[in-house]
């Protein structure tokens, strides 16, 4: 996602979400993935202006480790769900889906079983498809298939 544009698209979906969240009383969290590893920016909160604040903290370039964001994603979705019992979790993926980084060693094997694992414990998901459109690039992605795994809505941007 190292062209600006593409950033400044993904930081304007997470600030709607943040505004709906707000009006929703909703808890969310962001996940920012890129280099070796997913961090988590800001852990489940209802401090809107605390996520706001973090989109300007993230950066882009480099390597994708998409199957970290999806297994940091699970994790502390299952914490949530842990101290709110009766809450539900929506994961929203903002990505061209070009994952580079692997946790161990096989990216297509982890994305599907993470994806499986996101299905089997009944997460919705969203899907914000960032590719460069009429662009031939010879990159995997692996949007389509975690879209289907997971039964996300899949939204091209």
């Amino acid at each position: 996602m190292g062209i600006s544009k593409r950033i400044g698209i993904a930081k304007g979906i997470v600030d709607r979400y943040a505004d709906d969240s707000y009006v929703k009383r909703e808890y969310i969290s962001v996940i920012s993935f890129r280099g070796r590893e997913a961090t988590v920016l800001s852990p489940f909160t209802r401090k809107y202006n605390l996520i706001k604040a973090q989109l300007d903290s993230i950066k882009t370039g480099g390597k994708t480790p998409l199957s970290s964001a999806l297994k940091v994603a699970l994790s502390i979705s299952k914490q949530f769900r842990n101290k709110n019992k009766k809450s539900s979790v929506e994961f929203i993926l903002i990505s061209d889906g070009k994952a580079n980084v692997p946790i161990k060693k096989d990216i297509k094997y982890e994305i599907e079983e993470l994806s499986k694992t996101i299905q089997k414990r009944k997460i919705s998901f969203k899907i914000y498809d960032i590719r460069n459109k009429g662009v031939i690039d010879p990159s995997i992605s692996y949007l389509d298939k975690i879209s289907e795994i997971t039964n996300a809505e899949m939204e091209n941007i």
